[in-house]
């Protein structure tokens, strides 16, 4: 097996109003999309299909550790982590320190982001539909 070249996001972090669905969930439910994107992100890991339910309501328990961390201003911890994990699985270039930066003062569009991401993995794999 061969590593794949690093690469530049497919969409940049101010292109996230292209989703404005996903973009202001992120803004104003944060939590939710950041449940969403593990469900989905841990399925396609586990199953190497898109999850059926879209990482349906987003709650669970890294919704709960998200939603948690929010009255301390401490959320971004498990959002840099995440992005972590979704830089490293499709060879994203980047560091930890870049991460740091985007989940601070860049929350929505840095979820929005790792979101579209994923987008588009399960549109591959699902034939073009999703």
């Amino acid at each position: 097996m061969f590593a794949l070249p690093e690469r530049d996001w497919t969409h940049g972090l101010m292109a996230c109003f292209a989703d404005c669905g996903t973009c202001c969930l992120a803004t104003w439910c944060p939590c939710f999309v950041f449940g969403q994107i593990s469900k989905r992100r841990k399925y396609l890991e586990k199953n190497g299909l898109p999850d059926p339910e879209y990482g349906g309501t987003g709650c669970g328990m890294d919704c709960c550790n998200f939603h948690g961390g929010q009255p301390c201003m401490l959320s971004w911890i498990c959002q840099m982590g995440g992005r972590s994990h979704v830089r490293k699985r499709y060879n994203i270039r980047g560091t930890g320190c870049g991460d740091c930066v985007t989940s601070c003062c860049c929350y929505p569009c840095g979820l929005t982001q790792e979101s579209r991401e994923l987008d588009a993995e399960e549109t591959a794999l699902a034939g073009g539909r999703r």
